[in-house]
């Protein structure tokens, strides 16, 4: 069959193949999010090179090995697709063994040999055998892993405390680390190094008070909304751990902090109530390392907030769960009823449409140097 394709504006890109996330549900560390926002590349870190490759991309650990899936869009599924590597010193691809034939469900697995400056590779899928014409190109980039010290702090407000305790926060961190790992970063938490912080003189009970939302009574335009905010982070600090406070409940928020570059009383910290999960405590990680906005900020200021599917599958979406729409792919973008995304982008695509993007480059410059 004779399949006829009208270019329009030198632009247009026929890919009859996709890459995705290898599973659905919960994160896992070894099926990381495919950042497949678009076909170009956009702005790129000094030390990841140019690269010939358009499509989507994807992070990984060195020494681990993850699953992708490869989905056919536009051609028969019994159609032979191998997968090969530009450069087997980068990434190589483990199984199927060979490169291929692709099994049914489209998975393949590859692993993260090095972390090079400046080296680029692609894996391509083949049609017929790994000789093949490309039909599909995936780039992925290897990071070598860096560890963060973090130290928990079990608050109580007016003598009321959090629900969690150290134990049940090892399971906590597993989870938010699966969401990491893919980056290259692994927050080290210790349940013997746990503190117990007491706070008082707070205007409810077991719960951190902010006036934030303009809506909020009490919220005072141009002032300090977040006093009680500021006063828990300020408490009981640990030098050189990235501090993280639990407290049983809040008025406005879920999870809370901003970027290590904005000074105290309001840097430095983070403060996470008893309904977060693993998904907010990454979330609000990401913010610490340097990412201030959200995926669905509008762009320019003006514009509407984004609601395409692709942003509520973003870590940096800003709610968690996320308003139902009653559209099915739209509910559910992979991990559940109107659960947030784990997706920490690779790419860095124009400011005029994304001014919050390139979030790994920016997370990994902060890692070096991040208490």
């Amino acid at each position: 069959m004779t399949i006829r394709v009208k270019i329009r504006h030198d632009r247009q890109i026929i890919c009859p193949v996709r890459f995705t996330r290898a599973v659905t549900g919960a994160p896992q560390a070894d099926a990381p999010e495919v950042d497949d926002r678009g076909f170009a590349m956009g702005a790129r870190q000094g030390t990841w090179g140019n690269s010939p490759a358009r499509g989507a991309m994807v992070s990984i650990a060195t020494g681990d090995t993850v699953r992708v899936r490869l989905l056919r869009e536009d051609i028969d599924a019994t159609a032979p697709i191998f997968m090969t590597s530009t450069d087997t010193a980068v990434v190589e691809v483990v199984e199927p063994v060979g490169g291929g034939p692709l099994p049914a469900d489209g998975v393949f697995k590859i692993r993260g040999v090095a972390d090079f400056a400046n080296r680029p590779v692609s894996v391509q899928a083949r049609l017929g055998d790994a000789h093949g014409p490309v039909i599909g190109e995936l780039e992925p980039h290897v990071f070598n892993l860096r560890v963060l010290r973090v130290v928990a702090h079990l608050v109580s407000i007016n003598g009321v405390s959090t629900a969690r305790t150290a134990a049940t926060l090892t399971t906590l961190f597993d989870e938010a680390n699966a969401i990491w790992r893919p980056a290259g970063i692994r927050f080290l938490y210790g349940q013997t190094q746990t503190r117990t912080t007491p706070v008082n003189g707070f205007s409810v009970a077991g719960q951190m008070t902010t006036t934030m939302n303009a809506g909020t009574p009490g919220h005072v335009p141009g002032a300090n909304n977040w006093n009680e905010f500021s006063t828990i982070i300020n408490t009981n600090v640990r030098a050189n751990y990235i501090n993280v406070y639990f407290v049983r409940q809040a008025n406005e928020i879920r999870g809370l902090t901003y970027a290590n570059d904005v000074a105290r009383p309001n840097g430095y910290g983070i403060v996470l109530v008893d309904g977060a999960d693993a998904n907010d405590l990454a979330h609000e990680l990401l913010h610490f390392l340097d990412t201030e906005g959200h995926a669905d900020d509008p762009v320019p200021a003006t514009a509407n907030a984004k609601v395409d599917m692709w942003a509520r599958r973003r870590l940096m979406y800003a709610f968690n769960p996320y308003g139902a729409s009653g559209i099915a792919h739209r509910d559910d973008v992979g991990y559940g009823n109107i659960a947030r995304g784990s997706l920490i982008t690779v790419k860095n695509t124009p400011n005029t449409v994304e001014a919050n993007d390139a979030e790994l480059e920016r997370a990994r410059a902060r890692s070096l140097n991040p208490y």
